[in-house]
């Protein structure tokens, strides 16, 4: 047990169950966008979520990167609301047409780190114009996926491509605050950048969660703790990349993140498995803090809405 000492907070040495990190037989974890690379899979969604009576929100997925399984989201059984995440600007139009085909479907725009070398970063930029464009004809709309990280190399110069990463975060960052827009945030092996960049801000986009949230405790205590933004910040956490991982910390975590700051993510890149997925991270989140099933989709539903701005645009 550690104790940090200015917030009297024990943080517990956690040991993840085996249960926890058991797949299905179909490999439901076999599709998340945020491992080593893109995946996609064809397999048969053979196996259905138990019914459950629960309402979820997926704050963070990719099912149009697997167009074919697109239909399975007329099916879905508990997730309620699901924000699609951009990575690259080709992506844009079809998240708009899938947001006006179902209803479960909201959006979030932006270019995610392991594509921002491909795009320059000036502010008179064609993307940049498109993007702002975008989110201005859809106002419930957030920017996302976008972010920082010093893992990803890209293909062509085996380089981490962190200065250019840099810029173009920071670009969409002022856009956030300028639109007044959440954001979902990818931060890899640089929290601490994060954390200084964040600490420097004057001005901030009214929410921010960081998605997949792999720091330690002492880094949500911290981020926490930054005078005006603490308020605004909100903790991703899903199956495929914070327990299927395997590490001790996003349990840890999950002890010190507020009740009102956690939110549940599928990050899956097609829609067969992501309420299987949701569900069994509903479930953990249950068993860590105590609460039912029940209890933990109502709360992070509620965190949702909050996160996202749409507290007065959805009707549950």
């Amino acid at each position: 047990v550690h104790m940090d000492e200015e917030t009297d907070i024990y943080l517990e040495v956690a040991t993840i169950p085996e249960k926890w990190l058991r797949k299905d037989e179909d490999g439901d974890e076999a599709t998340s966008c945020c491992g080593d690379g893109w995946t996609s899979d064809d397999q048969e969604d053979n196996c259905e979520p138990a019914v459950t009576e629960v309402l979820i929100f997926d704050t963070h997925t990719h099912p149009h990167l697997d167009v074919n399984s697109i239909p399975k989201m007329k099916r879905f059984k508990t997730i309620r609301r699901c924000l699609l995440m951009s990575s690259q600007q080709s992506e844009w139009k079809t998240i708009e047409q899938l947001h006006r085909t179902y209803e479960v479907v909201e959006m979030a725009f932006g270019i995610h780190p392991w594509f921002a070398h491909e795009y320059d970063p000036q502010p008179d930029a064609s993307w940049f114009k498109s993007l702002r464009s975008i989110l201005v004809a859809h106002p419930r709309s957030i920017i996302g996926e976008v972010g920082i990280d010093k893992h990803a190399r890209t293909k062509s110069t085996g380089k981490v491509e962190f200065d250019k990463q840099m810029r173009i975060f920071e670009m969409q960052f002022q856009l956030a605050i300028e639109l007044q827009r959440s954001m979902s945030v990818h931060c890899v092996q640089c929290h601490g950048i994060l954390f200084d960049f964040l600490k420097k801000q004057k001005e901030f986009p009214p929410k921010v969660i960081l998605h997949s949230f792999s720091g330690s405790p002492e880094l949500v205590i911290s981020f926490l703790k930054i005078p005006t933004f603490g308020k605004r910040i909100y903790f991703g956490i899903s199956h495929c990349i914070n327990i299927m991982g395997g590490s001790q910390k996003p349990l840890a975590c999950m002890k010190v993140i507020p009740n009102d700051r956690l939110v549940l993510e599928s990050d899956l890149n097609n829609a067969l498995n992501m309420e299987k997925s949701i569900l069994k991270m509903c479930d953990i989140v249950a068993e860590c803090k105590a609460w039912t099933r029940e209890e933990t989709a109502a709360t992070t539903w509620r965190n949702a809405l909050v996160a996202l701005q749409m507290e007065d645009k959805i009707n549950c």
